[in-house]
């Protein structure tokens, strides 16, 4: 209700501008709509001395302070210098945030909408061979049960019987890294409690709390190399022109590079919009299969003379020939 409020004020200024003021004591300028363009409102505190110096149905330019913007650079403060590490660290939190816009019939200057937790569909990865499996030797104990020696035929087979293999030990075995991340650091912060009350009492045995501390991040620094390991092999970067550890760098690379690669949308042929992973899948399916499949195929001979050919006829016939 508010926003329609405010769409109709701006339709109808500056009939309405005194509407307008009194909604606040602050000063105001707005730019009416004028068709689909338009609908500029600005607001700024009546300490500040603000001239409008021009303004149209797109821009407002304003002096403040008798201060005019320079567009051709950029003003920002000392701490705005590590922008780049907190917008890494921000897209860590909100790996799936998606940026859109808000359609609207009454100006040409769309809102966006920031969702930092929208609705994913979450489909089947195919299997790919992780990096940070090495570094645990029993992997190769699984490769060897599945890859028995047999025919040259049975390859693909093996192949598959690999593939089990490896996500049977993976899931049974190697186990998922953030959730023993996790408990480690669970278990690191207990110690560290344990550790204290045994300093205060001589009845607690403090060596061999000292003990399972250093087992635990032995433990942490290997799960921590793991994840590197991981974000840095789902980066697809070159991993020796960065630091090691590096983890942060590579998992914002990663979900950047899933941003980029996602469908959000897609036009088909008669001009509707698919925004569903189903409908999309089925257009992509549709498509490929009318290109590639047809009911009465058709050689064309001059695109196949453009082929150079490597074996005339003559010698194809003294090939076929048996020999003596």
């Amino acid at each position: 209700t508010n926003e329609n409020s405010g769409m109709e004020l701006l339709r109808n200024w500056p009939d309405n501008s005194s509407k307008i003021s009194n909604l606040g004591s602050y000063k105001s300028f707005a730019v009416g709509s004028r068709g689909l363009s338009g609908g500029l409102w600005c607001f700024w505190d009546e300490n500040l001395d603000v001239q409008i110096a021009w303004s149209d149905s797109w821009i407002v330019h304003t002096a403040v302070n008798d201060f005019q913007g320079n567009f051709c650079k950029v003003f920002a403060e000392s701490s705005n210098v590590l922008i780049g590490a907190v917008i890494s660290c921000w897209r860590c939190l909100f790996p799936n945030a998606k940026l859109s816009h808000i359609p609207t019939m009454d100006s040409d200057h769309k809102l966006l909408l920031l969702d930092c937790a929208p609705r994913i569909q979450r489909l089947r990865k195919p299997f790919r061979f992780e990096t940070m499996w090495i570094t645990d030797p029993s992997y190769k104990d699984a490769i060897q049960e599945a890859m028995q020696p047999g025919s040259a035929f049975s390859l693909c087979r093996h192949l598959d019987l690999c593939r089990r293999s490896l996500q049977h030990w993976n899931i049974h075995h190697f186990g998922n890294v953030n959730h023993q991340l996790a408990q480690i650091r669970k278990t690191l912060q207990t110690s560290s409690v344990s550790t204290m009350a045994s300093l205060s009492s001589s009845f607690q045995p403090l060596d061999d709390l000292i003990q399972r501390r250093r087992i635990s991040r032995n433990k942490d620094s290997l799960l921590l190399k793991r994840l590197h390991m991981h974000w840095a092999q789902k980066a697809r970067t070159d991993t020796l022109l960065f630091n090691e550890l590096n983890m942060r760098f590579f998992h914002a690379t990663a979900i950047c590079r899933r941003h980029n690669s996602h469908i959000y949308c897609l036009f088909d042929g008669n001009g509707n919009t698919l925004t569903s992973h189903d409908s999309i899948s089925s257009h992509f399916i549709q498509h490929f299969q009318s290109i590639m499949t047809s009911a009465n195929p058709t050689l064309d001979t001059e695109l196949l003379g453009l082929i150079p050919v490597k074996v005339d006829d003559q010698a194809n016939n003294d090939l076929l020939i048996a020999g003596d």
